[in-house]
C-alpha cells in the first residue's frame, strides 16, 4: 500500500518504521528537519513537503503533537486537505480534542476524503517495536481499510464508535495515566522521607494488585535517575489541558485534572518539560525537600 506519513517525532518515527517493515511504501514528512532521519528510517522515503508526501497515496497517516500542529498540516498551503487525492483514507493518530476531531472528519468528507481518528497508547519503545494499542473512531468500513496499517503498528485495535470517539478514549486513558504519575511521584517522595528502602518498592509493585507496568518501569527508571524522554512531560501537560476542556464540554467533574495541570505546569517551569513525563517525580521530590 502507498502511504504518506506526516510527523516523525518520538511516536511517528516508530510507526513509519513498522509500516515500511511490513512492505508498505512509505513517504514521510516532518515539520522539523533532522539530519539523521534517513539513517534511522532507511526504508522510508523522506519528502520535502506535505504535498510530496501525500499526493497520490491511498492512505495518509498523521501523528503530530496536538491541535496547533493539526491545523498546520491539514489546512496549510500545501496541507493534506489540498494535496490528498479524493478517496484517500486519513488516519489521524494525533492526541487532540473530540470537537476538533469531528470538525476534521466533516471537512475531510467535504473534500472527498475519509477520516478516522486513531490515537494510540504507548510510548517510544512500544512505537518502535510495533506494540502500540490503537483506539479509533469512525465508520466501520474505513476501519477495515485501515486494518493492515493498524496491524503493522500495534498489538491491539479497539473501535470506540463514530468520529471523535477514539480521541475521547485517548483523553480518558491519559487522565488515568496522569493520576498514576501523580500518585507515583507523591508516593516516592513520602517513601524517601519515611525511611522506606526505595530499592524495595519495585518488588512490591510487581506483586500487589494496584501495581502496573507503567508504575514499575517508571519507578525503576527514576531510582536510576534516568528520565530519558519516552513521552515528553510537556506533552502530558498539553494532554492534561485537553482533558480539562473535554470534561468541561461534557459536564463531567475531573477533580484530579486541575491538580495534574498545576503539577505538570510547575514541572515544566522548573525546566523538566523536555524530559520524560516521569520527571514529575523529581519535581515533587524537590518540593518535598527530598535529599538527593
Amino acid at each position: 500500500m502507498k502511504i504518506g506519513f506526516i510527523g516523525l517525532g518520538i511516536m511517528g518515527r516508530g510507526m513509519a518504521r513498522n509500516l515500511s517493515l511490513k512492505k508498505h511504501s512509505v513517504t514521510a514528512w516532518n515539520r522539523t528537519k533532522h539530519h539523521d532521519l534517513q539513517r534511522k528510517l532507511p526504508r522510508v522515503r523522506i519528502a520535502n513537503s506535505i504535498r510530496e508526501a501525500v499526493s497520490g497515496k491511498e492512505v495518509v497517516m498523521v501523528c503530530v503533537t496536538g491541535p496547533e500542529a493539526q491545523d498546520a498540516v491539514f489546512h496549510g498551503g500545501d496541507g493534506i486537505f489540498f494535496s490528498a487525492k479524493p478517496g484517500t483514507l486519513i488516519i489521524d493518530a494525533t492526541t487532540s480534542s473530540p470537537p476538533r476531531t469531528r470538525a476534521l472528519a466533516k471537512k475531510a468528507k467535504e473534500a472527498g476524503l475519509v477520516y478516522i481518528d486513531s490515537p494510540v497508547f504507548g510510548s517510544r519503545e512500544e512505537s518502535w517495536n510495533g506494540q502500540l494499542d490503537v483506539v479509533w473512531g469512525g465508520p466501520a468500513a474505513a476501519g477495515r481499510k485501515a486494518l493492515s496499517v493498524f496491524k503493522a503498528i500495534s498489538k491491539s485495535i479497539h473501535h470506540m464508535g463514530d468520529a471523535g470517539a477514539g480521541t475521547a478514549m485517548k483523553l480518558i486513558g491519559n487522565n488515568i495515566v496522569a493520576a498514576e504519575f501523580m500518585a507515583l511521584a507523591e508516593g516516592l517522595a513520602l517513601a524517601a522521607k519515611s525511611g522506606v528502602d526505595l530499592k524495595a518498592i519495585p518488588g512490591v509493585l510487581e506483586d500487589v494488585d494496584y501495581g502496573s507496568g507503567l508504575l514499575i518501569s517508571n519507578t525503576k527508571s527514576a531510582l536510576k535517575k534516568n528520565f530519558e524522554p519516552f513521552f515528553y512531560l510537556k506533552h502530558m501537560l498539553k494532554d492534561a489541558r485537553l482533558i480539562g476542556e473535554f470534561a468541561r464540554d461534557a459536564g463531567v467533574p475531573v477533580y484530579g485534572n486541575a491538580v495534574a495541570i498545576e503539577s505538570f505546569q510547575g514541572a515544566v517551569l522548573q525546566g523538566f518539560g523536555e524530559e520524560n513525563v516521569s520527571a514529575l517525580i523529581k519535581y515533587v521530590a524537590k518540593l518535598a525537600g527530598v535529599k538527593k
